[in-house]
């Protein structure tokens, strides 16, 4: 979502919706679009989105617009405008749209006024010029979030205890084994503990806070925790 708030920003929107496949549909995330806004577009008025369901398709167009994508008249009569744009101050809508084989994946920004300051050819250029990149982003995305499931499969697996974090020093998952081992030690808050402070040395370096190769900077990687159950 950073990347498309950047973006927004750069594009003068006052709001911005990320749309990728899902399981179940499509997934929609948005800064400025509330939460009931994004399941009425999810849970009925998206499938009264022509512009998007049909002519984005027909003119293959991956950079588009709202005025592209409808004839005004048609548009101004539609229940989709009416009952959902208008309401939800969702206007002049562009974005970049590209169509992968779980489904779409896009950015949406809009204006929350009906009229004034108008996207226009700057915003169609800078999506143009955006495209490769966010194409690109979109395939890896997709590929990974489609192996995701078996690699995670693989460390349950593993007869040693896992735990794999983001760059943050969150907790993604925790493997079979090390679920076992932290069930079974009375002493388990001291393991989880160590675990977060091993696992937050990789934030602190993603964020710049330490040097690496200062004298002991490689010191909280590793820790040796003895319980009375083992080491």
């Amino acid at each position: 979502m950073d990347g498309a708030e950047e973006l927004g920003n750069l594009l003068r929107a006052d709001k911005v919706l990320v749309m990728r496949p899902g399981e179940g549909g499509a997934v929609l995330t948005g800064r400025g679009i509330e939460a009931e806004v994004l399941r009425a577009y999810g849970e009925r008025y998206g499938a009264l989105d022509r512009g998007m369901l049909v002519r984005r398709k027909e003119l293959r167009a991956e950079v588009w617009s709202r005025g592209l994508l409808w004839d005004r008249a048609e548009l101004r009569r539609s229940e989709y405008y009416n009952e959902f744009v208008v309401p939800s101050q969702l206007y002049d809508a562009v974005g970049v749209t590209v169509d992968l084989d779980a489904g779409p994946a896009g950015l949406s920004f809009y204006h929350s006024r009906p009229c004034g300051a108008r996207f226009g050819d700057r915003a169609s250029g800078l999506l143009r010029i955006v495209l490769p990149a966010f194409r690109a982003g979109a395939e890896v995305w997709y590929r990974v979030a489609r192996t995701a499931g078996r690699t995670l499969e693989l460390v349950d697996l593993l007869e040693d205890g896992v735990l794999l974090c983001d760059g943050r020093g969150r907790t993604v998952h925790v493997n079979r084994a090390l679920q076992t081992l932290l069930e079974r030690d009375p002493e388990r808050d001291r393991l989880r503990a160590e675990l977060g402070r091993v696992a937050g040395w990789f934030a602190r370096r993603r964020d710049g806070r330490a040097d690496p190769v200062e004298a002991g900077a490689w010191d909280g990687l590793s820790a040796e925790v003895r319980t009375a159950v083992g080491r």
